[in-house]
């Protein structure tokens, strides 16, 4: 039985790819495509983090201020990192205006996509899908 289901759960990739086999082409610029659109979140993230590492300076040179640090290898910035030392809320609210909504991001991507003109699918025969497909359970056990 447990041979059975494995069987089925590597078989339905090869049965739904139906027609569509991604080119290399495709899948290169698919993964560059991808990166770009992502790369719109950019200023969002950096703000974030910027406002992150000016809030952990912040309590590090209070720390230090207070002489907290100086018996500890690492000294204040261990003390901040490691939750020791009270860090004010950090207050990212300001960054917000430069977050770009995911379905934003989505169609950004799509259009790039076909602005490529790159082909999505080959085509396999009939015969040679049959004769892969059964090289592949073959060597699946």
């Amino acid at each position: 039985m447990k041979y059975f289901i494995l069987l089925i759960l590597f078989s339905i990739p090869i049965i739904a790819s139906g027609e569509c086999i991604l080119t290399d082409e495709y899948k290169t610029a698919r993964k560059d495509v991808y990166f770009k659109a992502k790369a719109v979140h950019s200023s969002y993230k950096e703000c974030r983090g910027t406002m992150q590492a000016a809030y952990y300076w912040k309590a590090v040179a209070a720390c230090t201020q207070k002489g907290l640090g100086k018996e500890i290898g690492g000294g204040c910035a261990h003390i901040v990192s490691q939750g020791s030392f009270p860090v004010e809320t950090i207050d990212h609210s300001h960054c917000e205006i430069f977050k770009v909504p995911k379905r934003t991001e989505h169609k950004y991507r799509d259009k790039l996509l076909l602005n490529l003109n790159i082909a999505k699918c080959k085509t396999i025969s009939h015969s040679s899908r049959t004769k892969n497909s059964l090289l592949f359970r073959s060597s699946t056990f």
